[in-house]
């Protein structure tokens, strides 16, 4: 199945995170530190919710009989998260920010990271279909989102590190995998169905600039 009808859905969130203060200013060099370290300490929490959120997802899998797309889903929310977290402490920790400010701590749970983990574990828990179609924006639209700021990055940007992990290949591979994995099960959706699916995807994006939109106007307190 084409996705097309789901980026479209969500056109004006995806234009909306594009041109949001925090990639912006993320692209730029010049987003406060404090606002990162929010950020940073925050995902966290959020990775944790999308790691469950995947392994759900896995298990419909496995009753289904598809073990290679289980596998698949499994080596995303523990072979990612692992790796997103060690460069998240790899970061922090050159960067002085200091320990613990990458565990959450001052992430509550009116937070836009917990609002967002929470609606993927939600759509995972009710099936196979809405899990993927609100988990793809951590995919594909990071992906993009990570290309766009990479394009307008310097070399002496202070987030170059960061910046480089959603430029990668290995992340652009990871989420073509993943696309095409939603579409092979959302492809046999009705009509309806699918315009149910494209709105949990729409919601994710949403909540996604939520989360930059929070972070961007974070206090350090």
């Amino acid at each position: 199945m084409d996705m097309s009808c789901f980026y479209e859905s969500a056109a004006v969130e995806i234009r909306m995170i594009r041109n949001s203060p925090f990639v912006r200013q993320l692209a730029e060099g010049s987003l406060p530190l404090k606002c990162f370290t929010h950020y940073l300490s925050c995902d966290a929490v959020y990775l944790r919710y999308y790691a469950e959120a995947l392994s759900l997802s896995a298990r419909f899998l496995d009753s289904a009989g598809c073990i290679s797309d289980a596998r698949l889903l499994r080596s995303f929310a523990s072979d990612g998260l692992d790796a997103e977290l060690q460069m998240q402490d790899e970061f922090l920790s050159c960067g002085g920010i200091g320990s613990g400010a990458g565990d959450g701590r001052h992430c509550g749970r009116s937070s836009a990271f917990v609002r967002y983990g929470e609606h993927l574990l939600s759509a995972a828990e009710h099936s196979l279909e809405a899990g993927l179609a609100a988990v793809l924006p951590c995919f594909t639209v990071y992906r993009d989102t990570g290309l766009f700021i990479a394009s307008r990055a310097t070399a002496d940007n202070p987030y170059r590190s960061w910046i480089s992990t959603y430029e990668s290949r290995d992340f652009s591979l990871q989420a073509e995998k993943m696309e095409a994995l939603c579409g092979r099960y959302i492809g046999g959706c009705g009509r309806n169905r699918i315009a149910g699916l494209a709105g949990l995807f729409r919601r994710s994006c949403e909540l996604e600039l939520r989360c930059f939109e929070e972070a961007a106007a974070c206090s350090g307190d």
